[in-house]
């Protein structure tokens, strides 16, 4: 199953516009509009292209890569986010709201076309080259229009700025089609230490396993630690005989600070009745019968302290250590579940997850991970256990922007590295991948069919470039690429030094100039002697000779100096 086109009739900046997923296929709708330019019906015109592009280009089971590129505010991820309301809004039992006409196409396993749509019927067709599928108005309303059902959307995205409109879906029997795992989305419901912790456990678990080979990216910890947040009860009370117990009553003290926090102030004044003259078992009465029935929480941390736990009440999982990966894996499951069934609990002031660390003299630390290396790490993590857990065939994985904070180094990896661990880590799944980027890395991986060049016209709409009238992009170098496929104007240099060097030119050029555009010739010396480009500077510099009239014998004293000047500093 892969999607190949989708036309979309007005969607913030997008207007009229067909986007195609394919390099082997190519789709056109020629719409027909009515007096007051509402689309009512057209031609949607299909041809097969690239016969002899490679079947299994990026392994087996991954159909498609294709990069969605372009200027600022082209469209990019207006484009994303527009797939996905498709897909929210699919699993609604009324109209689709808010969204105008659009057609989706996809290609079944069976070499059969699949088209939904707002305009006409849901239909099948051989897929021939130069086919004319008529369209209809008569077929609108979602009965219509279902998706296929084997095929899953993951969606990710590191932008926090961004919303997606509010839609309620009704839970079913049935498995989502749709899971947002970007940051916006889950810090919707929970915030953002709860998002953190979910976050570590899933990594965690995953260095447990094979997949974790493919989180080499940085170092890995030696073990995972939970701490209780409680100031009141001191590390001194703790005696062999009741750890546990102390660990256990600091816990339940800390749950009800933290409801109390949260709550009116009738109910405010009762639990701090209960945590001033209540016992241990008073208190754990209270969270059963009023906050938590099955006191999840409580037996997930009385379940962890059957192994050995620190004086100070810190609870070490070994991630060497089999036995602590069975105590854990029961901990993260039951510990996500609880964060998802009351995210209205904020478990960062109860209690404290981290990673840490040994040295070689067996000293424990800590060392949090960077931005790239937490945000790579967690889109990865996300994405396996859902791709994991699902009972679907057939995915399509959507990442807008997720490479913001990676190094080049790791951008230059990130199509290479995505293929080798969709291949490797589910060999039996299939896959197609769209990516939103600013990376000329990412697209120097890909063949210019691959991918998708969004402009942005004078009036803000979006605008496809086709194909054939873009420059090769796969095995590029950066420079052609940025110009090219970036539609970078003004040339590839930065605004700051470029509006120095024409300082300089102006300076040297005679021209007429304002006493704060003058430059001394020290200072123009300075910026010629920066510059990096060696055509440039050197251009420069004979101009710079030619101004003061230097002679031979005036530059080769001036180059001494300056090598004279570089010895000094060597020693």
């Amino acid at each position: 199953m892969e999607l190949l086109y989708v036309w979309i009739e007005d969607y913030k900046n997008i207007k009229k516009q067909g986007f195609n997923f394919s390099p082997k296929h190519w789709f056109d709708f020629e719409y027909e509009e009515d007096k007051e330019g509402t689309v009512i019906g057209g031609t949607l015109h299909h041809e097969e292209r690239n016969s002899n592009y490679p079947k299994d280009f990026f392994g087996e089971n991954i159909s498609n890569v294709t990069a969605i590129v372009g200027k600022n505010g082209s469209g990019k991820s207006n484009l994303t986010e527009y797939l996905i309301e498709i897909i929210r809004q699919s699993e609604c039992t009324s109209e689709y709201n808010n969204l105008n006409n659009f057609t989706l196409v996809f290609k079944s396993s069976i070499d059969k076309i699949r088209i939904i749509s707002s305009i006409f019927k849901t239909n099948q067709i051989n897929l021939s080259s130069n086919n004319k599928i008529p369209l209809t108005t008569e077929y609108k309303h979602l009965s219509e229009l279902y998706l296929p059902l084997d095929l899953k959307f993951l969606f990710l995205s590191s932008n926090i700025n961004r919303r997606l409109s509010s839609i309620n879906i009704p839970h079913s029997f049935f498995e989502t089609q749709q899971i947002d795992l970007s940051n916006i989305t889950l810090l919707e419901d929970y915030n953002l230490d709860q998002v953190h912790y979910q976050d570590i456990l899933n990594i965690t678990s995953i260095l447990y396993e094979n997949a974790g080979t493919f989180f080499n990216f940085f170092k890995h910890p030696k073990y995972l630690t939970i701490e209780v947040q409680h100031d009141n009860i001191v590390s001194d009370y703790y005696h062999e005989a009741d750890k546990k117990e102390v660990f256990l009553e600091k816990f339940c003290r800390s749950l009800l600070k933290n409801i109390q926090s949260i709550s009116d102030i009738i109910l405010q004044d009762e639990i701090s009745k209960i945590l001033e003259n209540g016992t241990f078992n008073d208190i754990l009465e209270y969270i059963h019968r009023n906050i938590d029935s099955d006191l999840t929480l409580y037996n997930i941390l009385s379940d962890a302290l059957s192994k050995d736990i620190t004086v100070s009440g810190i609870i070490f999982y070994d991630l060497d250590n089999n036995a602590d990966k069975l105590h854990f894996e029961q901990l993260r499951t039951k510990l996500n579940k609880f964060i998802k069934d009351k995210p209205w609990i904020d478990l960062s002031k109860i209690f404290k997850i981290d990673w840490q660390y040994k040295s070689e003299n067996t000293q424990t630390y800590k060392s949090p991970l960077s931005y790239g290396e937490l945000t790579k790490a967690s889109f990865l993590a996300r994405m396996y256990q859902n791709i994991k857990l699902s009972e679907k065939e057939y995915f399509v994985l959507i990442f807008d922007e997720t490479s913001i904070g990676y190094h080049p180094q790791w951008q230059k990896h990130e199509i290479y590295s995505l293929i080798e661990f969709l291949n490797t880590v589910f060999p039996t799944k299939f896959f197609q991948v769209l990516i939103t980027s600013h990376s000329p890395f990412l697209i120097s991986d890909l063949p210019k069919d691959n991918i998708i060049f969004l402009n942005k016209k004078e009036n803000g709409e979006c605008e496809v470039k086709q194909p054939e009238d873009m420059t090769h992009t796969f095995g590029a170098n950066i420079h052609s690429l940025y110009r090219n496929s970036f539609f970078l104007e003004n040339g590839l240099m930065g605004e700051f030094a470029k509006g120095k060097i024409d300082q300089v030119i102006r300076n040297l050029s005679n021209e007429q100039l304002n006493e704060k555009e003058k430059m001394s010739p020290e200072d123009i010396q300075f910026v010629i002697q920066q510059i990096g480009e060696p055509l440039i500077k050197n251009k420069l510099q004979q101009m710079y000779d030619q101004h003061f009239h230097f002679d031979l014998e005036d530059r080769i004293k001036q180059l001494e100096k300056e090598v004279a000047d570089l010895k000094k500093r060597r020693k």
